[in-house]
Order: structure tokens, then sequence, then C-alpha cells
């Protein structure tokens, strides 16, 4: 008996907590419902809330107060909008009132449903009693475009097609902004023009404000400096002026000396166009310029004066040139660490010394003094490095050379151990090119010189990255060794021209030269191979081309350790199951390179595009449908034959 009344209470409990649960989830609706009083009710809301308003006007309803409820729907819907809650009652009160009254009830429906009551019985047989067709001259362009105009203070009646028939030159200021804002192609005539007479009105933003400006042409671009000089202290003017100079992408210009040339002058003579404002970029300009030329022997003393006389506050420079540079209106210190590699230009310039130096080595070899320099340079940054270059090369009578430095600063130019290769030394040769290195060396008797051929394809496949003078020789036989003899005293300096004939194949070569206890290496790369990439229908499709852009029908590919052959000269390398950048090698006979590439999934579209005549359609006849499918693999175009 007990456990039957256990029994019966806990499922009279559980049966409340259910129904506790349940009433939980259907909310103030129940109690509003099953209220006997809904007026004690609806004192629970809080008024202005959107269940305060409907309820209340529910109830209204309920009660014919139909007044009431209009004053509810009038506020409701000030506070909170047409709510879909606020439309079921309007709804409600349209139905409610409709015996009192009919014709609002009824437009209310029509405004809502948008009912049309105009559809007239079609009579077959019939003389039609309106026009048969269209007048062309309401048709016509310059009717639409008229309307356009007229109908609109901006440009919004143009589709953006329709842009390029307008004539600008007719347009208002606002419609003027309005027409620029929109292209997104520069071959507008007189485009230069309109961009001027933008940016001189008040409420333009500058350059770079509107699409179009980063779109503009070298030429356009030249002919905006024409019409409006000021321009030149726009930065974003300037930035994009820069990125128009580049080479273009077909061409290795960091191989191609000629063209690097041509583009580091194009840059040269724009930046000297520019105010003192771009200090940094015109030092950054001329930075890489006196570099460039150095690296093919040229020394140019006035482009070096040039680039000394941009304002920098180190400690080398003189501080009363700085300042007296730094009234100019606009005038900014060169900052080193400024970077313009994003938009045409070059990386930080960072420490300039070792640059600064090696010229005034250079200059000061053959030169009585150093007065030209003094107007910017410190005597105490000149005098060692002149008192260097001297006792260096071996000019003129040392002991004068001597009064020039402090003691410590003669010990330890007579101690220094210098083993560095030249500026000017090439940076690359061709497979049939004599190979020949320039290095500077001081206080070194004995200069032993190493060359290692590398084993690129093993070295490649054991650390799958590009061999580096960081690689560990140690253990290694060298190929071939040899020893130079000096005479010299410490303190001469000697440049070395040393020749390698045997390096006469493509390959990969480390050449070590030790003496005095240093080092230094030089890597030397004959020959290269690369990849041409074509997405095919069953994966990758690879040519391999040499250094001179020629097919190399033999090369294989590598990949994770497997060989890839080719047939007719392609290298078929299938879709992966993980997408993702890989680094392959590039092998012919004993020649390696490396390389890489993003291995691709294997990922379908289809679209279709589909076009029928509406006037086609008729009644129990057949219609022609169009149908224009459009297969892609991996965004490329592929054969629908593959479905």
């Amino acid at each position: 008996m007990s456990k039957k009344k256990f029994f019966l209470s806990s499922f009279l409990f559980l049966f409340s907590i259910d129904s506790f649960l349940l009433a939980n989830v259907i909310g103030f609706v129940e109690d509003f419902s099953l209220a006997p009083d809904r007026s004690l009710i609806l004192r629970e809301l809080i008024p202005g809330t959107p269940d305060y308003y409907y309820y209340h006007a529910l109830h209204a309803q309920h009660q014919d107060k139909h007044e009431e409820v209009k004053k509810l729907l009038k506020a409701w819907i000030k506070r909170h909008g047409n709510t879909p809650r606020s439309r079921e009652i309007q709804n409600r009160q349209a139905l409610l009132t409709y015996n009192n009254t009919p014709k609002v009830s009824l437009d209310y429906l029509k405004e809502q449903l948008r009912l049309r009551f105009d559809h007239s019985r079609k009579v077959e047989g019939r003389k039609p009693s309106h026009p048969t067709k269209l007048d062309p001259k309401l048709l016509s362009y310059e009717v639409f475009y008229k309307d356009a105009r007229q109908s609109y203070k901006n440009m919004q009646g143009f589709e953006n097609r329709g842009l390029r028939k307008i004539d600008p030159s007719s347009l208002s200021s606002l419609q003027k902004r309005n027409f620029l804002e929109r292209l997104r192609f520069p071959d507008i005539p007189n485009l230069p023009t309109l961009i001027v007479q933008d940016l001189r009105d008040k409420q333009s933003r500058g350059f770079g404000s509107l699409p179009v400006h980063q779109t503009l042409t070298k030429q356009q671009l030249d002919e905006l400096v024409s019409l409006e000089p000021t321009i030149l202290n726009s930065d974003s003017f300037v930035r994009n002026y820069l990125s128009r100079l580049t080479p273009s992408n077909d061409l290795n210009w960091e191989e191609e000396t000629d063209e690097k040339s041509a583009w580091l002058n194009r840059q040269l003579v724009f930046t000297r166009s520019l105010s003192p404002a771009f200090n940094s970029l015109k030092a950054n300009v001329l930075f890489n310029v006196l570099r460039h030329k150095c690296s093919q022997n040229q020394w140019d003393r006035a482009l070096f004066l040039e680039y000394l006389a941009l304002p920098r506050f180190v400690n080398y420079l003189r501080r009363d040139w700085t300042q007296g540079q730094m009234k100019k209106e606009g005038a900014q210190a060169v900052n080193l660490n400024d970077a313009f590699i994003n938009f045409g230009g070059f990386p930080p310039i960072g420490n300039e010394v070792p640059l600064v130096r090696s010229m005034l080595l250079h200059f000061f070899r053959e030169d009585s003094n150093y007065e030209p320099f003094s107007k910017f340079l410190t005597d105490e940054f000149l005098n060692p490095v002149f008192a260097e270059a001297k006792l260096t090369a071996g000019k003129g009578e040392a002991e004068r050379w001597y009064s020039l430095l402090s003691t410590a600063q003669l010990q330890n130019l007579r101690e220094r151990i210098d083993l560095s290769f030249a500026v000017n030394n090439r940076q690359s040769f061709a497979p049939e090119e004599k190979v020949e290195l320039k290095l500077w060396t001081k206080n070194i008797d004995r200069l032993m010189i190493k060359e290692f051929e590398i084993n690129a394809f093993n070295y490649y496949l054991k650390n799958g990255e590009e061999v580096s003078t960081s690689i560990e020789l140690d253990g290694l036989s060298a190929t071939r060794e040899r020893m130079i003899e000096s005479s010299l005293p410490p303190v001469r300096r000697k440049l070395q021209s040393v020749s390698f004939p045997k390096l006469k194949k493509r390959g990969v070569y480390v050449v070590e030269f030790i003496g005095n206890g240093i080092s230094s290496r030089a890597l030397i790369r004959k020959g290269t191979l690369r990849l041409l990439e074509k997405i095919g229908p069953a994966g990758h499709e690879f040519r391999i081309l040499d250094e001179s852009n020629q097919l190399r029908e033999n090369a294989t590919l590598w990949l994770n350790g497997k060989e890839f052959t080719p047939r007719d000269g392609i290298i078929l390398v299938p879709f992966s199951n993980q997408p993702g950048d890989q680094t392959v090698i590039l092998r012919e006979g004993d020649f390696a390179s490396l390389a890489s590439f993003n291995h691709l999934g294997e990922e379908y579209k289809l679209r279709v595009g589909f076009h029928i005549d509406r006037e086609s359609l008729r009644g129990g006849e057949n219609a022609s449908l169009l149908v224009r499918p459009s297969l892609r693999l991996n965004g490329h175009p592929t054969s629908l034959q593959l479905l």
C-alpha cells in the first residue's frame, strides 16, 4: 500500500513539474486567454512594450471598442514601427469594422493585397483600339538621356555602361564627382582635366579618394602634374606615380642590369621634382641608384654629394647643415627606416655607413683633401676614413696620415684583417660565362681558395630548401684548392681578382676564401630550371624551362620523393587531397633547381545560363530554349565532356 502511495505521489509531482514547464513555454497568452477578467491581467504588462499594445488592442477589439484600437495602433506604430504583430491587429480591424465602414476596409485590403481590377476580356478577331507599336521618338536615347538628367541631381539615372556616352563637361560639380566615383577604368577622354576640376572643388577629399585615381596611366598622371603642379605634394599621388615606373613583370630586372638602370633613372628623375617633404623617398632612391652604380663599377661623385646633402639626424652629418636644410618649407628629415617597397620602391636603407665609407674610400684614394665632403660630414668622421684610404692604398707620406689618427685608431687599422667581396662583383653568371670574383684583402699573407661542387639534387632531397653560404662543408673534400701569397705590409689593402676557369658547366658551387683566421664564402649558381604551369583536366600540367626560357623536354619533376617524368614535354601532376604550397625539385641529368607551386584540390563548378524569347511562348506550341553551360575546374575553363 505504501508503495502505491509513493508511486501516486511521485506521478503527481512529476505531472505538476511538467505542467509548470509547459505553462512557462506558453507564457502570457494562456493567462490572458483563461483570465475571468482580462482587464486585471492586462495590468501586469509594462506600458509602451509591444506586448502591452498588442494585448490591449486585442482586448479592445473583443469589446468592439474600435476607436480605442485606432489610438493604440497610432501610438504603437509611432514607437515601434509597423511590425508583423501590429499588421495583424490592423488586418483584424479591417475585417471587424467592415459592416460599419466597408469602403475603408476594402481600400485597405486592396492596398495590402495589391489587387487590380483593370483586366479586360480578350476577344479574338476584335480590331485593337490602341496603337500596336510604340512611337520610336519616345524610346530614343535622347529622350531617356534627358529624363535621366532631369530626374536626379546626381548620376543615378545612368548605368555604369552608359557613363561612356555622357559629355562630362556639361555636368554640375555634384554630378561630375558622382560620375568620377563610378568610373572603374581610365579610358575616358580628357579624364585628367575632369579630375583636376574635381580636386579644385571645396568638397573634394583630395587625390586618392576616388577609385579611378588608382587606375590612371603614367601619361595621365603626367598630364595631371602639368595641369595642377601642386599635386606633387600629395603623398597618394607620389605613391601612385612611383608604382607606374616599375618594369614589366615579364622582365627579371634583378639580372637585367640595363632594365634596372633605366628603372632607377626613372625614379631619380621623378623624385628630383618633389619637395623636401619627401626627403626620405629621395634618399631611398639615391641610395639604391648609388649602390647599383657601384655594382657596375661606376662611382658617381655628384650623385653621392646629392645624397649626402639630404638632412638626417645622424652623428656623422654636420648639425648646422641639417638644421639649415630643415628650415625649408615643409622639409622633413630623412628616415632611414622608411620602406617604399609596397608601391614600386625599395626596402628601408637601414644602415647607410657601409656604402658611405666604401664610396669615400674610393674617392679618397686619389683626392688630395676631403673639402668637398666636409660641407656635409663632420671632421671626426672624415679624418680617419681619409687617412685609412691613403694608408691602405700606399699613397703619399705615411707619417702625414698617421697624424690624422689616434693611437687606438692606428693600432686597430694595422691589426684589422679584411677579407670581403667587392661591391662590383657580378650577381649572376650564365652557364657558358667565365666566373671571376673580386675581393678586398688586408693583413693576409696566404689566401687559401677552396672550390666545392654541390650535389644540389641530394641537398634539395634531404633539406627541401635552397643551398646557401651557411651550408655545412666540414668533412667534405674540396673539388679544387689553391693558395695565393702576398708580401704587402699589414696596413695595405689590395683588390684581388680571382678567376675560376674550371666552373664551366651548369651547377651550384661554393667558393671559400680563408686567410689569417677568417673566411668568406661565395655561392655561385650557373643556370637554372623553372616551371611553366597550366591547369588541365587531370591535374597540373608543367613544362620545365631553362635560364634562356628554352623547353627542357627531358627534365623531370620530383615531389615528395616521387619522380614525375614528361610526356611530349609535359609533366602531369594529379590534383591533391591535401591542397597547399609544395616544394619540388626540377632535375635534368646531374643538374637540379628548386621550385614551388600551389598544389590544388579537384574542385568543379558548373554554371548554366538560360535564355528564351518571351514572344515564342505560345499556348500549345513548342519554344526553343538557349542553354550555355560552362564547366570550370579550379577556376579554369574545362571540357563539358568531363561531366
